[in-house]
This record gives C-alpha cells, sequence and structure tokens, in this order.
C-alpha cells in the first residue's frame, strides 16, 4: 500500500491508515471488484490523507494561523485546504456511495472445486512490494 520506505503498518498510523484502506475498499464492493486503477487511487487517498492530518495536527498546535505581517492565513492552510480538494477529488473519482459485495449464486459455490480457496479480502495485507 504505502511502501516500506512510507509509514510503517505496525505503527499506530500505519494500522490506522491500513484500516481506513480497508474500509474504502470495502465500502466499494471489496478488492475483487476494483481495477488497478482504482486501487491506485485508494493508495495516492491513503498518503494525501496521511499528508493532511499531519498538516492538521500541527496547525492545531500553533498559537495562530494569521500571519501578523499580512493579516491574512499562514501558507499552510492554503495547502491544507489544496489537499482536502485533491482528496475529495480522489474520493470522488474511485466512487463515494457504498457498494454491496456481490454474493455469489449457489450456481457458482456448487460450480467450484472442493478446496478451492476463497476470494481475497480487503483484510489481507498485500505481500507486494513496491519500490
Amino acid at each position: 500500500m504505502l511502501g516500506t520506505r512510507a509509514v510503517d503498518r505496525r505503527t499506530r498510523i500505519g494500522k490506522a491508515l491500513q484500516a481506513w484502506r480497508n474500509e474504502l475498499i470495502s465500502d466499494l464492493g471489496g478488492i475483487e471488484n476494483l481495477s488497478a486503477a482504482k486501487l491506485a487511487l485508494i493508495d495516492s487517498a491513503v498518503k494525501t490523507k496521511l499528508i493532511l492530518d499531519s498538516i492538521e495536527v500541527w496547525m492545531l498546535k500553533q498559537q495562530s494561523l494569521v500571519s501578523g505581517k499580512t493579516r491574512g492565513a499562514i501558507p499552510v492552510v492554503l495547502h491544507r485546504n489544496s489537499l482536502v480538494g485533491t482528496l475529495k477529488g480522489l474520493l470522488e473519482t474511485v466512487g463515494l456511495e457504498r457498494r454491496a459485495r456481490r454474493i455469489p449464486s449457489l450456481t457458482e459455490v456448487y460450480a467450484k472445486p472442493p478446496g478451492a480457496p476463497p476470494a481475497a479480502s480487503p483484510a489481507a495485507p498485500s505481500t507486494e512490494s513496491k519500490p
């Protein structure tokens, strides 16, 4: 998802981001219903959320978000708003409406050979390594 250099999935933040990614995938009907392109957009949304959350934490610790010189918002406020727009666009592209997971018919279930592995679950961590 985030690459080994970005966020360690064993940390609290890494686990929270992975959980949010899994929720997005589940809301969109499961990983089996998503194209590689939509998964890439979901991963971009997760990274954008990480950056956005970090900026917001920093902003909330500041005494003021207004510049004394210009009497306007400090630049980070504008960057934060830009990231909100980016995240909104990514989420709109992958879909905002919850989709039901497709349930196989009895014919499909009985057509499966005995002992065949179940479909992939979005909660299972990816074994792929991305550069």
